[in-house]
């Protein structure tokens, strides 16, 4: 699993504040071991409920032109102690409606567990990253906001040329560059269209606009896109100051529903 670094940012902070945040953010999550970063490869450090990326024209030829796609969740504590923690849920919403809760548990300042949902490429399936058209997705903040970096997209890549040479590509949620929101229910524009999306590349200190990506990464192999919440540390204003909690619905890739809404 490629590494998930965390940008930390506060919507209700100036341009300046948040630049010096971020510096003082990511200079603690670098500090970090590996295993806090989103490193999941012990086994039963994550639960794989299935997804792929190769599903999504097989599933499409079969049943019509708006299959629902399963995600697959992950969740843990980065290594933290109790009372960190994550979760990732499966939610019912009735109808043949189906979302995801996402929820991040922090238990000391700098620290807090993860909730992950996400899409992998199928096995031997190639899906560069300029044919993504359609990346979005509905979503509500059920417990905090938007902040510390999450929730946010993740696009994992590698190179056809060379596979060792990998990227992630990072979008938050929110207000561009540094992501931001309020609570309730709020629309994530598509980001390969959005002309504000910016996107931060590697862990890197400047965003990149779409076109730059695209020219850099556009032949590249995607290998999974993610959403994840990790930012419980980030809600001490809130009413639930240890607790970041998103619930995804109608999630789509490239016109698919992988979390479609009630009928």
């Amino acid at each position: 699993m490629t590494e998930h670094l965390t940008h930390h940012r506060l919507s209700h902070d100036s341009p300046t504040n948040r630049k010096g945040r971020f510096r003082r953010a990511c200079a603690v999550v670098a500090a970090l071991p590996k295993r806090t970063r989103h490193v999941m490869k012990a086994a039963g450090a994550f639960a794989l409920v299935g997804g792929t990326l190769g599903g999504l024209s097989a599933v499409a030829s079969a049943q019509g032109p708006d299959p629902a796609v399963t995600p697959f969740l992950q969740s843990g504590n980065n290594g933290f102690p109790k009372p960190n923690g994550g979760a990732a849920v499966f939610v019912d919403e009735g109808s043949h409606g189906q979302g995801v809760l996402l929820t991040s548990i922090s238990g000391a300042p700098n620290e807090a567990g993860y909730g992950l949902a996400g899409l992998k490429a199928g096995k031997g399936t190639t899906v560069p990253f300029s044919s993504l058209s359609d990346v979005q997705t509905q979503y509500a903040m059920t417990q905090g906001t938007c902040g510390g970096g999450a929730p946010r997209w993740i696009i994992d890549l590698h190179n056809p040329s060379n596979p060792s040479q990998t990227a992630s590509l990072l979008v938050y949620f929110g207000t561009q560059p540094y992501g931001g929101c309020s609570g309730g229910a709020q629309q994530e524009p598509n980001i390969m269209s959005d002309p504000t999306t910016a996107w931060w590349v590697n862990n890197g200190n400047t965003p990149q606009t779409t076109s730059s990506v695209e020219s850099t990464y556009g032949s590249w192999t995607v290998d999974d896109i993610e959403i994840v919440v990790d930012a419980g540390w980030d809600q001490a204003t809130q009413l639930n100051p240890n607790i970041q909690q998103v619930l995804l619905q109608k999630t789509t890739v490239n016109g698919f529903s992988l979390l479609p809404l009630p009928s």
